[in-house]
């Protein structure tokens, strides 16, 4: 009876575990089934032709069940690009050990459920598109999940959220991997707690604060990598003390936002193989300890601030293949033996660029025989590149662009079969290029080869056009002569040709336009010539073409109709050639087309409407060209021109109005129309509705507009520049400028504007510029000008602006202000005594107005002035001895004032007195006494001048304004003074004694003027001296004896007047030179010369001659012409054959004295009433 009983509770259990074991066989399956349901792509049909029920679930592809098939224990379906969610009964597989469903398509969350898998050990959904956030008690008590979980591969996701603070309770886990993910926060802590822990990567995700230091204690770890995120934080000192990380072979943190010193303990992991600290912030010295990483293999540390020299015990770690450590502030040599001794036998990366590094490139260079790659750019390495490189038979890139290095390149560089990149560009390398550079096939791999900055010169080898491989080609800026090798056109793979700013010449060859890879084209700023093929971009011969720069060329005729079938053209610059013709229509068609310059060729037409209908255009230039025609009217309409930044149609032939469409080309910077022919008024609404908004440069200048400058201006709020000068512009200043916080530069000079100069003017905070010159402007200065303490520039000259001078604008002078040129107004009272020390005041001109008083002392502060032109007012002073030092002072005008006394100094306070000045103009003043040959003999910047002396600092190079000087006898303006223009006047003084004979010294002299004083003694012959001289007036003075004849050695003298003096003897004759051309007027009133001009012959002993002392007015036309003006003035005053007996007997007998004084006078009154009456006139009339 028992023995049945236990053998039917034997049998009865079996059948329960049957029953039992089916039912849950029968359950896993089913959860299999509802995930193939979820699956909705299953591309190569595994799932849908193999899970079936047919079949046993344990036979199922990717299905793995225990040893009785009663349980699925493994899962994995990974790479079938399967698509699809994952549904939450994937979690009844209790019994699952593995789960893998990496490398698939699956998106959607990570059910909960999973982490529920009490036998779960790797868990792997790596590389597809799951989401979400982790479960925070992923590991905690109220999981299943931390029992057994070994492996956790969940990269290459989008999860998001942050990392469970939970995962450091899975204490068994070995293997970590969230990279590529949308990981946020810090890094968990606990992981310091898994000490089997020997893989942890993070990397790429969006995690923030330090590495905990516990991290750095798990003696298991071998690989650590947190790359791209934005961890920061220093690390730990004792990294690797104390045998802390005894298998660590691999350290990634690189691209994220460490900082401090790398620690000195990091040579201590000695089974390092890797290293990346790049991208990061950290500072100091590279520890030495790392050259005792003898595994090391791979060593990053670029983009730091790193700084001071590279250990040299790294360059012993005979494992290094890959050393990295470009853009940081690492400086010093490298070391002589760097490759010596077989230091570095596989070493096949070294990467030192944008650095500090300086001296030679070591020799020993070519002696890392497994080298690859050297990138040496952006240092200060000097000498010549070492020929031992060309060793390096495995080198494929070498570069070494942005040093000091010169000499030639040595030939057996080009000789390494494997190199694929040259690049030095931006050294001083010298030479000529091997003759057979590309021949024989000994650079079949070349791809990219740059040279460009350098100063290579002689031929670009033919050659070069057998490297069949050649992608890009740069040889800008060298010294390359000759032609463009028709070879180029066989490189059937480049893309990039650059031999911009050489000296080639000749035609482009045509064949080089039949590149269908080509996308950049340069030859810019070379001496190149011919036509461009017609058939430039026909037949589809340059399909990728992108850019076309052949600026600075000699081109001519006629540009290709057909380049606007280069379809894919983004920029076209042909500026600076000789292109004539029409602009071609088939412009228009480049739906690309980003830039168009055509500035400074022969173009004449419109300009084909087409291409304002090319909406990818942001910069077009056509200046300095003769195109005409008027603008199209909806130039800017229907948003045509939506990205137009830069306009450029200056110095054209343009008529009409502006488009009243300008307005709608809303991205706008830059506009400038000037020197045309346009007409009409501007768009009142030009600005008006932010129509403008990023409109900085408004150039409209010399043109033929007219009406009143629209008040919608001060609307376009960006605006930093606008020129309207020499137009018709009438009206006031709109006040509304003073809303444009951004202006910089105000220019209207030569318009017809009246009013006053608008009070706003003075919220411009900013302003640098203020040209409102030859206008019709009335009122006074403004106060609110002194408030611009940027303002550099104020010209105000010609215009009818009245009252004092603020005082204030001395004081500008002391933060910006360097140009003042108030000339020709009715400014009166006294000139401001403001200018302190610090004064910046370079030229200061305040000529024809109404100023008195004295010229203020304070301008002593003001030492870097260049001009000063205070002539024609009413100032009374001694001349300005304390101005001898200003060593820049180039002109001083004080001509038509009461300046008086002399211009002697008891003592030479200065060694050189005014060591600068090239025009000294103190005429028409009450200056006594004898000439101040001090100053006469050491104006410096009159001797030895050279004629092509470069002009630093003159501001005459930029700015209009004119000087008036006496010129051979003229009144002339001069609006650029030049270095080499040189002139002293001293006449209508009252100067007494005799030219000094050192006067000769200022041989660069042109000019020379002292008629009208009382000047004795003899004519110096040092004058013959002043080789350049081209005018000379000594007329009415007391000079003595003969004319030297070395005067007829100034061959460029075209002026000469000696008339009422008391010269006698022969006039000298010569038969070159100017002499001959001077006729009697340059010497009458001189009754003891004789011979030609003169009809007076040289046969008999003269009379001594009787030169009245002439009163000393206000006009200054008698010393050109002093019978004309004296004896032809008295004939018309007293009847014609009267005042011509008059004439004759004041010139042949010069007498009587009482006569001649009596006429003279009674003439000189006439003259001053004359004068008196003219410049009231003219003062009324301002």
């Amino acid at each position: 009876m028992g023995s049945f009983n236990y053998h039917f509770l034997v049998v009865a259990l079996l059948l329960f575990i049957n029953a039992e074991s089916s039912r849950n066989i029968n359950h896993d399956q089913s959860s299999l089934l509802t995930l193939k349901s979820h699956i909705t792509s299953d591309p190569y049909n595994v799932l849908r032709n193999n899970w079936t029920i047919v079949t046993s679930v344990c036979s199922w592809i990717g299905v793995t069940c225990d040893s009785g098939n009663n349980r699925v224990t493994e899962l994995d379906i990974s790479d079938m690009g399967l698509q699809g969610t994952i549904p939450p009964e994937i979690g009844n597989l209790s019994s699952l050990v593995s789960l893998n469903m990496s490398e698939n398509l699956f998106h959607g969350l990570l059910p909960t459920s999973i982490f529920n898998m009490s036998s779960l050990q790797v868990l792997s959904f790596k590389n597809n598109s799951m989401s979400g956030s982790l479960p925070k008690d992923m590991c905690s008590g109220h999981s299943n999940l931390p029992r057994w979980l070994r492996v956790l591969r969940l990269s290459y996701n989008k999860f998001d959220g942050e990392i469970p603070s939970s995962l450091g309770q899975c204490s068994h886990l070995v293997y970590i991997s969230l990279a590529y993910n949308n990981f946020v926060g810090y890094v968990p802590g606990g992981i310091g707690n898994l000490s089997s822990l020997v893989d942890l990567f993070m990397y790429e995700n969006l995690l923030h604060g330090p590495v905990p230091t516990s991290i750095f204690n798990i003696s298991s770890l071998q690989v650590v990598s947190f790359w791209n995120n934005s961890l920061s934080g220093n690390l730990p000192v004792d990294l690797c003390s104390h045998n802390n990380l005894p298998e660590l072979s691999k350290l990634d943190l690189s691209s994220n936002k460490f900082d401090g010193e790398i620690p000195s303990s990091l040579g201590q992991c000695s089974h390092l193989v890797y290293i990346s600290l790049a991208y990061n912030n950290f500072v100091g010295y590279v520890p030495g300890g790392i050259g005792n990483l003898s595994s090391l293999v791979d060593l990053f540390m670029y983009e730091n601030l790193l700084h001071g020299p590279i250990p040299i015990s790294i360059f012993n770690i005979s494992s290094l293949q890959v050393v990295s450590f470009w853009n940081n502030s690492l400086s010093g040599n490298l070391p002589v033996d760097l490759c010596s001794h077989n230091n570095l036998p596989e070493l096949s990366k070294l990467d030192l660029s944008s650095n500090k590094f300086d001296g030679e490139i070591p020799s020993s260079l070519g002696q890392c025989s497994q080298l690859e790659s050297i990138d040496l750019t952006d240092n200060g390495f000097v000498g010549n590149v070492p020929g031992g490189i060309g060793n390096l038979s495995s080198l494929v890139n070498l570069y070494m662009t942005g040093n000091l290095l010169r000499g030639p390149v040595p030939i057996s560089i080009f000789s390494i079969s494997s190199l694929e990149v040259v690049s030095f560009s931006n050294n001083s390398l010298s030479g000529n290029l091997p003759v057979d550079l590309c021949s024989h096939n000994t650079l079949p791999k070349l791809r990219e080869l740059y040279l460009a900055y350098n100063k290579f010169d002689g031929e670009i080898p033919s050659s070069l056009g057998q490297c069949s491989q050649l992608e890009s080609i740069d040889l800008t800026d060298n010294g390359f002569v000759g032609n463009v090798p028709g070879g180029i056109g066989n490189l059937s793979s480049l893309v990039n040709l650059y031999m911009t700013g050489n000296l080639l010449r000749g035609p482009v060859p045509i064949s080089i336009f039949s590149i269908s890879s080509l996308e950049v084209v340069s030859f810019s700023n070379n001496s190149l010539s011919g036509n461009l093929p017609v058939d430039l971009c026909s037949h589809n011969t340059l399909p990728k073409l992108r850019e076309l720069y052949l600026a600075y060329n000699k081109f001519d005729g006629e540009i290709p109709s057909s380049l606007g079938q280069c379809s894919q053209l983004e920029s076209i610059d042909l500026t600076d050639n000789g292109f004539v013709g029409n602009v071609p229509g088939g412009i228009g068609n480049l739906s690309s087309l980003v830039n168009l310059y055509m500035t400074d060729n022969f173009l004449y037409g419109p300009i084909p409407t087409s291409i304002f209908n090319i909406s990818s255009l942001e910069i077009v230039s056509f200046w300095n060209n003769s195109l005409s025609g008027n603008l199209p009217v909806d130039m800017c309409g229907h948003n045509n021109l939506p990205k137009l930044r830069e306009l450029y149609l200056a110095y054209n032939k343009f008529d009409g109005e502006i488009p009243s469409s300008l307005g709608q080309c809303s991205s706008l910077e830059v506009v400038s129309f000037r020197n045309n022919n346009l007409s009409g008024n501007l768009p009142v609404d030009l600005c008006s509705h932010n129509t403008l908004p990023n409109l900085r440069k408004l150039f409209l200048g010399h043109n033929k507009f007219d009406g009143e400058i629209p008040s919608s201006l001060g609307q376009c709020s960006q605006l930093e520049w606008i020129s309207f000068s020499n137009n018709g512009f009438v009206g006031n200043v709109p006040s509304e400028i003073g809303n444009l916080s951004s202006l910089v530069k105000i220019f209207m000079p030569n318009n017809l504007l009246h009013g006053s100069i608008p009070s706003s003017t003075g919220n411009l905070s900013k302003l640098e510029f203020l040209d409102l010159h030859s206008n019709k402007l009335r009122g006074e200065i403004p106060p609110s000008l002194c408030n611009l303490r940027s303002l550099g520039y104020l010209h105000l000259s010609h215009n009818s602006l009245e009252g004092l001078i603020p005082h204030c604008l001395g004081n500008l002078s002391r933060y910006n202000l360097y140009v003042l040129h108030l000339k020709e107004n009715i400014f009166h009272g006294l000139i401001p005594a403001t200018f302190t020390e610090g004064c910046l005041l370079q030229s200061l001109n305040l000529n024809g107005n109404k100023l008195e008083g004295a010229l203020p002392k304070s301008l002593v502060y003001c030492g870097k002035l260049q001009v000063l032109d205070v002539g024609n007012n009413d100032i009374q002073d001694k001349f300005p001895f304390w101005m001898e030092s200003f060593p820049m002072l180039r002109v001083l005008v004080l001509r038509s004032n009461r300046f008086n006394g002399t211009v002697l100094l008891d003592s030479n306070t200065t060694t050189v007195p005014f060591p600068s000045l090239q025009v000294f103009d103190i005429s028409h003043n009450e200056f006594t006494g004898i000439l101040p040959a001090r100053y006469l003999e050491n104006f410096v910047s009159m001797i030895n001048v050279k004629e092509n002396k470069a002009e630093e600092g003159n501001w005459f190079s930029y700015y209009e304004e004119s000087m008036e000087f006496v010129l051979k006898g003229v009144e002339l303006p001069i609006v650029r003074l030049l270095i080499t223009f040189t002139t002293i006047d001293m006449s209508d003084n009252r100067f007494s004694g005799a030219i000094p004979q050192s006067i000769g010294n200022l041989n660069s002299l042109r000019y020379f003027n002292m008629s009208r004083n009382n000047i004795t003694g003899n004519i110096p012959a040092s004058l013959g001296n002043m080789s350049i001289l081209e005018s000379l007036d000594l007329s009415s003075n007391r000079l003595v004896g003969e004319i030297p004849l070395q005067l007829t050695k100034l061959t460029f003298l075209s002026k000469l007047n000696l008339s009422f003096n008391n010269l006698d003897g022969q006039i000298p004759q010569s038969s070159t030179g100017q002499f001959p051309t001077f006729d009697n007027t340059s010497y009458m009133g001189n009754s003891a010369l004789c011979g030609l001009p003169l009809t007076k012959k040289c046969k008999q002993d003269n009379a001594p001659s009787l030169v009245p002392v002439l009163p000393q007015g206000d006009d200054d036309s008698g010393f050109i012409d002093g019978f004309s003006w004296r004896s032809v003035a008295l004939g018309y005053g007293s009847g014609f054959v009267f005042g011509t007996t008059i004439g004759y007997f004041i010139f042949r007998y010069e007498r009587p004295k009482w006569f001649v004084g009596l006429f003279f006078n009674v003439q000189d009154k006439i003259n001053y009433r004359s004068k008196k009456r003219t410049n009231a006139a003219r003062r009324r009339r301002t």
